[in-house]
C-alpha cells in the first residue's frame, strides 16, 4: 500500500480555517474578505491534486465514481442540514429542498452545499478536456483562458450545479494537477533538495503579492503601485494573485504536516463542510449559555475565534461521525 501522503491533508485543514475566517465578517470584515480572495481557489486547487485518479478512468466508470464520492455525500449532508432548519424553525426550509438540487452558488440555504455537485461538474469537464488534450502546459493554458474569460465576462453564478463557477475556477483545478507530480515528494526526507529549494524561494517570494492583496481587497478604491484600479483590473489580479497565494499555504503546510490535530481536520473535509453552518449555530449557542457575550476587536482575535470554531466543529461532528464509519468498516 502507498503511504498517505500528510501535507494535502494539512493543506485541507489550513483551507477549512480559511473557509471560517470568510464567514466572520462581523468579526473582522478586513480578514473575511482576504480569505474570500483565495478560498474557493484553495479549494479546487487541493482537488486537482488528485485529477489524475479521475482522468485515467473511463467514462463509463468516472461517472458512477463521482457519484458515490461527491453526490451521495451531498445528498446526506443537504437532508442534515434541512432536518435542522426544519427542526429550528427556520422560514423557507422547504424551499431549500429545489436549492439543495439544483445547487447553485450564493443561491442555497447554507453557502457551502453548492460546492459538491460543482466539483462533479469541473471533474467531468476537465476529464474530456484531458482527453483531448495531453500536454499539460497547453491544458493549463487553456483552462486559464477559460476562466479568466468566466470571471470576467460571466453574471453572478446562476447555472445548475454551478457550472458557470466550475468553469471559472477550473484554472485552480487544472494548476494542482499540473504542479501534483513537482510537489509531492518536496517535505519528504527523499524529495530532491533542488526542488526543496526552488520551492521555498517561490513560497517565500508569493509573500508579497499576498501581503499587498490583504491591503488591495480591504480598499474601497483599490490602488496598486499608485494606479488606480478597474473591475477588469482587480478581477485580473484576484486571478493572479490568489494562484500564487496557494503557494504561500502549500509552503505552510509543508511546515505543519506532522500536526495531529490538523490531519485529522483535513480528512474529515467534507463532514466539516458539511456542518459548518449547524456548528457554528451550536458553538454561538454555547457560547451565550455560559455568559461569553465576547466580540474580539482586534484580527489576533478573531483568528482565535475561527481557529476555536473549527476545532469544535471537528470534535462533535468529525469525531463521533468518523467513529461510528470505522465501526461500519471493520464490521463489513
Amino acid at each position: 500500500m502507498k503511504k498517505r501522503l500528510l501535507w494535502p491533508d494539512v493543506l485541507r485543514a489550513l483551507a477549512l480555517y480559511a473557509v471560517v475566517l470568510a464567514h466572520l465578517g462581523s468579526f473582522s470584515q478586513r480578514i473575511s474578505l482576504f480569505c474570500l480572495g483565495f478560498v474557493l481557489q484553495l479549494f479546487f486547487f487541493i482537488s486537482g491534486l488528485f485529477a489524475s485518479s479521475y482522468t485515467k478512468l473511463q467514462f463509463g466508470k468516472l461517472i458512477p465514481k463521482l457519484a458515490l464520492h461527491l453526490l451521495v455525500p451531498h445528498v446526506i449532508i443537504c437532508a442534515v442540514n434541512i432536518a435542522y432548519a426544519a427542526y429550528k424553525g427556520i422560514a423557507g426550509w422547504k424551499d431549500s429542498i429545489l436549492q439543495c438540487v439544483l445547487a447553485i452558488r450564493n443561491k442555497i440555504l447554507y453557502s457551502t452545499l453548492w460546492f459538491l455537485p460543482c466539483l462533479f461538474v469541473m471533474i467531468v469537464i476537465y476529464w474530456c478536456l484531458s482527453q483531448v488534450i495531453r500536454s499539460a502546459l497547453l491544458r493549463l493554458l487553456l483552462c486559464a483562458a477559460l476562466s479568466l474569460a468566466f470571471r470576467i465576462f460571466k453574471e453572478p453564478s446562476q447555472w445548475i450545479w454551478s457550472a458557470d463557477t466550475a468553469m471559472m475556477y477550473l484554472f485552480y483545478f487544472c494548476l494542482g494537477d499540473v504542479m501534483y507530480p513537482f510537489l509531492k515528494d518536496i517535505p519528504s526526507s527523499s524529495g530532491a533538495i533542488w526542488k526543496k529549494i526552488l520551492f521555498g524561494a517561490v513560497s517565500i517570494l508569493c509573500l508579497v503579492p499576498t501581503a499587498v492583496s490583504y491591503k488591495v481587497y480591504n480598499t474601497s478604491e483599490p490602488v496598486l503601485m499608485g494606479h488606480a484600479m478597474s473591475i477588469l483590473d482587480l478581477m485580473i489580479f484576484m486571478f493572479v494573485v490568489s494562484a500564487l497565494t496557494i503557494f504561500v499555504f502549500v509552503g505552510v503546510s509543508f511546515l505543519l504536516q506532522n500536526v495531529k490535530l490538523l490531519q485529522n481536520i483535513g480528512k474529515s473535509t467534507i463532514i466539516l463542510f458539511g456542518t459548518q453552518g449547524i456548528a457554528a449555530d451550536i458553538f454561538s449557542w454555547l457560547l451565550w449559555q455560559v455568559g461569553i457575550t465576547w466580540i474580539p476587536r482586534y484580527g489576533w482575535q478573531t483568528l482565535f475565534i475561527g481557529a476555536a470554531r473549527l476545532i469544535f466543529s471537528h470534535l462533535i461532528f468529525a469525531v463521533p461521525i468518523n467513529a461510528v464509519l470505522n465501526g461500519i468498516r471493520q464490521k463489513h
